[in-house]
């Protein structure tokens, strides 16, 4: 089950968010475990959702904001580029393709519900309920 390095700094950008929080996305850095559903695995970015004015301390547990006690208000709104990779590659099925984030309390990959294609290399994806620092990637087959 091949996993795919990124070679540049994360497709992903924040299009809006709440003015309390700040979005951190990092380059991948921790180690997960590949999805059972998909062939591959295309990791993207750690994702931190902080507390305003805490941007250097974003991996402290204490700064992290989820938004499942009290969903995020207005909604984090992300663009996340679909890699070159996935989008020319003719031996990958495009109805595969997932967007998806590592939950480290289920220990499994879930699938973002509220994505939308914008155009043929990027999608929207919205958030208002998140988890503390998952990974984000695309999942996906083979033919």
């Amino acid at each position: 089950m091949p996993s795919i390095d990124v070679p540049k700094k994360a497709p992903i950008y924040v299009k809006s968010k709440p003015d309390n929080v700040e979005v951190v996305i990092k380059h991948p850095t921790k180690p997960t475990t590949h999805p059972n559903d998909y062939n591959f695995l295309w990791p993207l970015a750690d994702i931190y959702v902080v507390q305003k004015g805490k941007e250097e301390g974003y991996f402290l547990s204490e700064y992290q904001e989820d938004g499942i006690e009290k969903p995020f208000e207005p909604p984090i709104v992300l663009v996340v580029d679909l890699p070159r990779y996935i989008t020319t590659n003719p031996n990958l099925k495009p109805e595969s393709e997932k967007l998806i984030y590592f939950e480290d309390s289920r220990s499994e990959w879930i699938r973002f519900d509220n994505v939308n294609r914008i155009s043929a290399d990027q999608v929207e994806v919205t958030i208002s309920s998140w988890i503390k620092d998952p990974p984000v990637g695309w999942g996906g087959d083979f033919l």
